[in-house]
């Protein structure tokens, strides 16, 4: 029995290669769905309007023209709301800068764990060093208050 199924014959290679490749789609299958779930744990608290199960918002703004549907979102829901793209695509729209304040300075833990996501996933804010070096980011900082230094001394004084 065991030389029969180790045995390099086409059919027995493509019987393998096809288990292969169900055995990893249906791992991405199970990340996917832990993702999504971890996505909506996060939005839970924000409200939205209802979504199709494997569309999301994306058929209801086809059908009515996305800019049209997100301005009447707006006018339902005066400071945030979800918008899903397909069942593993959400993002939050926040348009009161009060409230984006409010979410976005919430002391304590990261960015990412506020948004459940894990470290790996997205830039490193709190412990990290992120996208910038140490030395790049210092020098993007002297550029940058330069740069103002120099913008302000062009406009003429009010006086």
């Amino acid at each position: 029995m065991v030389p029969i199924l180790f045995s390099m014959s086409l059919s027995r290679l493509g019987l393998w290669a096809s288990g292969l490749i169900l055995a990893l789609g249906f791992l991405k299958l199970i990340c996917l769905l832990v993702r999504r779930q971890s996505l909506a744990r996060a939005m839970d608290s924000f409200t939205g309007p209802p979504t199709h199960w494997l569309f999301g918002h994306a058929l209801e703004m086809q059908q009515t023209g996305s800019l049209d549907k997100v301005v009447s979102w707006t006018h339902q829901f005066p400071y945030a709301h979800q918008l899903w793209i397909g069942p593993f695509l959400g993002f939050l729209n926040i348009y009161e800068p009060d409230y984006a304040k409010a979410v976005y300075n919430r002391g304590g833990e990261s960015s990412q764990e506020r948004a459940g996501l894990p470290e790996s996933q997205g830039l490193r804010t709190s412990g990290g060093e992120g996208i910038l070096g140490p030395r790049l980011k210092s020098g993007k900082l002297m550029s940058t208050s330069y740069l103002s230094v120099n913008l302000l001394w062009e406009f003429p004084s009010p006086h």
